[in-house]
């Protein structure tokens, strides 16, 4: 039982609190006023958010920036890398898409061109395993070997990963700040860590390759990395073959529950609040498992966190602490002794307080609802 370091956080669709909700009142994670910002921070939903322009060194001790030259040749894209970074509302039409085809035909050289920086880092991606099923979890390794002689950074940039399907095409991504900020990184230093990341409701199967790099939140500006380039200091770094779902136990939620929300288009996100009791269920294994449970609480309005239980009929499997903007990934160990004997298992998550967005003023929302908790997955697969 534990939290986690999370990819797939919600993204687009606001608060899903009632559509009166002031920003002010939203937490961090939920507002779309960050530049750069991806998955579980802010709203990506401008084309800035997707930004992550071409830097360079001027000199090994100088910090990072463009010549006047360089700036207009290489702020032009390729194709691919204009899909990958329009968000898909804007992909749709083609009286968009036909102009942006002919002028990144013509400049491709241009934004192509060799890339002699030095770079600051080697980067690195190990998967969890190179099969993942749709909508399963699967967790994410990130290694960076910083050059011996990269300068210092001066800001704290951000990792791009990029999702995309055998024709290049972005599916998803998961935007990042590494858990140690890049101004700590130091020279000839490893940087790992571990997210874990849900694989989103995509209508695809086949080889997902990934691709990966670093960029300032701010400007979008990218940063030379040493690898296997495909192009705007994008690098390739895995592939996996995702398939549709087969191990894991179809999940039922039942009573406790409110309708159905679902984030931006191509988002691939959606979630259901609780009310102060909420349970679901699945079939029986007759075996251990292993549910994983991702919740959230994006406003702020408790004096101190929620207390959210976890039950199996009586039995209590799980209890945590869910503070205001706290987005929490658990994965709760279940024998199959706490199973029972029925054909069905009833699994009840509770709150020990709801809110009425509608009876608290500063959300100034007309929603009437009692919501408990936000849940974005209930995942039950068998150890």
């Amino acid at each position: 039982m534990d939290g986690d370091e999370l990819a797939h956080a919600p993204r687009g669709g606001g608060a899903g609190v009632g559509s009166g909700l002031h920003g002010a009142d939203i937490t961090t994670h939920e507002h779309g006023d960050v530049a750069g910002t991806d998955i579980f921070l802010p709203d990506e939903d401008d084309v800035g958010g997707f930004d992550h322009r071409i830097r360079r060194f001027d000199g090994s001790d100088e910090a990072f920036g463009f010549h006047h030259a360089e700036r207009i040749c290489c702020h032009v894209r390729t194709l691919p890398e204009l899909r990958s970074i329009i968000p898909l509302p804007m992909r749709r039409g083609p009286t968009y898409l036909l102009p942006v085809l002919a002028f990144a035909a013509v400049t491709a050289a241009c934004s192509r061109a060799d890339d002699n920086a030095p770079a600051v880092a080697t980067p690195s991606l190990t998967l969890g395993s190179p099969i993942a099923a749709i909508g399963s979890p699967i967790e994410v390794t990130y290694r960076f070997a910083v050059a011996g002689d990269a300068p210092a950074f001066t800001e704290d940039y951000w990792v791009f990963v990029h999702f995309l399907d055998t024709d290049r095409e972005l599916m998803w991504t998961d935007d990042h700040e590494p858990p140690t900020p890049t101004r700590q990184w130091k020279p000839g230093s490893i940087v790992e860590y571990v997210r874990t990341m849900f694989i989103p409701k995509f209508p695809y199967v086949g080889e997902t390759r990934v691709e990966i790099g670093v960029f300032s939140p701010t400007t979008g500006d990218r940063l030379p990395l040493a690898g296997e380039t495909t192009g705007q200091r994008s690098y390739q770094v895995a592939t996996f073959d995702m398939r549709l779902q087969s191990d894991n136990l179809f999940v039922v939620f039942r009573d406790g529950w409110h309708e159905t929300e679902v984030g931006g288009e191509g988002s691939g996100l959606e979630w259901q609040w609780t009310k102060q009791d909420a349970t679901f269920s699945f079939r029986n294994p007759k075996r251990d498992v292993q549910v994983y449970l991702q919740v959230d609480q994006p406003v702020a309005g408790f004096p101190e966190p929620q207390r959210v239980e976890v039950r199996a009929g009586s039995a209590v499997v799980d209890t945590f602490s869910l503070p205001a903007g706290g987005l929490e990934l658990r994965r709760v160990h279940i024998p199959a002794s706490q199973l029972g004997t029925a054909e069905t298992v009833d699994l009840t998550i509770s709150v020990d307080r709801t809110f009425v967005p509608a009876s608290v003023p500063a959300l100034r929302s007309n929603d009437p609802r009692e919501l408990g908790v936000r849940v974005f997955r209930a995942y039950v697969q068998p150890s």
